[in-house]
């Protein structure tokens, strides 16, 4: 049916052919399956995404994964942080499962036992992992921030990233690791917007309309009923109706950044330096808001020249951390030391609420604050609009789950991915709809691949949508009454969604 390969890069070189790195024959699954989980933290459009997750035993009988045991053949390698790589392999075709990195295991010093359990996390728990300080950038998309993140954890891996809707006026990162400058950035993109770590290793960053332009988004990759046509789902069946999910108003504060437009002092002391000839003393300054166009400090101005020969640099002139660096030419004395730069302040917020009457009306008041930290006032309509026009009535939320017992079904299970919409069939509760993929996990026993999809039902798309240059002018409609039909959305300098007469107007 499937065969399965899992391989450890236990010297850390960058690849698995090294002896030992092929640890197939050693996965143990008598005390519990191989699971592998990834995507949203709940199978909810609203929530995060969240690193994914690998756990796996292997055989210890050789003693080779204790890392006290100085005669294994892997003494000195068994840490974590080693690559680790999943993937299947049905009807000719390999597929990659996941990827990440060891995070922790144990090794029982049972004799029966005689497992070692290993725990894996991907790419995105390695953002956590690196605290950033960035310079200010002003109007950029949310894809290029996630760019501006992805290099300063220093990420070599692939990238798949979406150009973004969201445009930032300002933004920047001070103190915040890179998964939460990631998470920041997908509230400010808005609902549908997903972070995730694609089969090649890859950073792939999906912005919030990408369900309407992605072929595996717009159409229906598969339907799963509950019986007769397959591919079938097996029991349990989890149906929630979605009434947690319903939100008929939702606020978000936008904050006000304001440039100054005088350059003034935004850091100064009073110390003495004593610097040596060829000595470089570094001043890290960390103000209390961002600065842009930062000064080099000049003598006389921002530092009193005692004695001897300075010669002052920066850093960087935007951003929330400088450093300043003063090197002696010859021995010298300063008195002082000033930064003059150009501050952004926060000089007040603006409240930006969206509500859905005939929802208040029908559900009573159900209410969202939101938290876009960087979008502006414009973005922020948009996505809160979004999010009552989801959430004004309810999505239900569904776990289903196909058990490889047959080459259908266990096609799907390795081909589908995250935002893959796919239609769901329940006989006895009535349930034909289409879902979003939302989150997947995959267990992997002794002679059994299960897959369990986390889903939420897409909305539904309006009749009469407004098509340009057509006839559908005095009958068409556009706005928070419903989705355009998935597909058609009108897309400027598209050769396939830029079609007058045929793709449609909307959000």
């Amino acid at each position: 049916m499937a065969t399965y390969e899992t391989v450890v890069d236990w010297n850390n070189d960058g690849d698995y052919s090294d002896m030992g790195e092929d640890v197939s024959a050693r996965v143990s699954t008598r005390n519990k399956p191989v699971t592998l989980e990834f995507g949203r933290d709940q199978a909810r459009s609203l929530s995060p995404s969240a690193p994914g997750r690998a756990q796996f035993d292997l055989d210890n009988i050789s003693r080779d994964y204790s890392p006290e045991n100085a005669s294994s053949p892997l003494a000195g390698n068994l840490l974590p942080g080693r690559r680790v790589r999943f993937r299947g392999t049905h009807l000719s075709t390999t597929y990659t499962l996941y990827q990440g990195r060891i995070d922790d295991y144990h090794v029982s010093p049972v004799l029966e036992a005689r497992l070692a359990e290993f725990t894996a996390l991907d790419g995105l728990a390695d953002l956590k992992t690196v605290t950033l300080s960035t310079e200010v950038f002003q109007k950029i998309r949310s894809g290029q921030a996630i760019n501006i993140v992805l290099d300063a954890c220093g990420w070599t891996a692939g990238r798949d990233i979406d150009a973004g809707a969201s445009i930032f006026p300002w933004w920047w990162v001070e103190g915040d690791d890179g998964l939460k400058a990631v998470l920041d950035i997908l509230a400010s993109e808005g609902p549908d917007a997903l972070a995730f770590i694609g089969p090649s290793g890859e950073f792939v960053f999906r912005d919030r309309h990408h369900r309407l332009i992605r072929t595996a988004s717009t159409t229906p990759q598969a339907t799963y009923t509950s019986a007769g046509v397959e591919p079938q789902f097996v029991t349990p069946f989890e149906y929630d109706a979605g009434w947690r999910e319903v939100f008929n108003t939702v606020t978000c504060n936008v904050a006000n950044r304001t440039l100054t437009g005088a350059t003034t002092v935004v850091y100064s002391d009073t110390q003495t330096r004593f610097l040596a000839a060829g000595e470089t003393v570094e001043v890290n300054v960390k103000l209390s808001n961002p600065v842009l166009n930062a000064v080099t400090p000049v003598a006389v101005t921002d530092y009193a020249l005692k004695s001897g020969a300075v010669t002052a640099s920066l850093s960087r002139t935007t951003g929330q951390t400088i450093t300043i660096r003063i090197s002696a030419t010859s021995a010298a004395q300063i008195d002082g030391l000033a930064l003059r730069a150009q501050e952004l302040t926060n000089s007040g917020t603006v409240q930006i609420t969206m509500t859905d009457a005939p929802s208040i009306t029908k559900y009573g008041l159900r209410d969202l604050p939101y938290d876009a930290p960087w979008a502006n006032a414009n973005d922020v309509i948009d996505l809160l609009q979004l999010i009552v026009l989801q959430h004004a009535d309810r999505l239900p939320i569904v776990q289903i789950t196909l058990a490889g017992t047959n080459e259908m079904r266990l096609t799907e299970q390795f081909a589908r991915d995250l935002s893959d919409r796919v239609t769901i069939v329940e006989s006895e509760l009535g349930l034909n709809a289409d879902f979003f993929i939302e989150r997947i996990i995959h267990t992997i026993d002794t002679d059994l691949h299960t897959t369990t999809f986390g889903c939420q039902k897409a909305l539904a798309p309006i009749a009469n949508a407004f098509i340009l240059d057509s006839s559908q002018l005095d009958v068409g409609r556009v706005g928070k009454t419903g989705f355009i039909p998935t597909g058609t959305l009108f897309v400027l300098d598209n050769g396939s969604q830029g079609i007058l007469g045929t793709n449609v107007l909307g959000y």
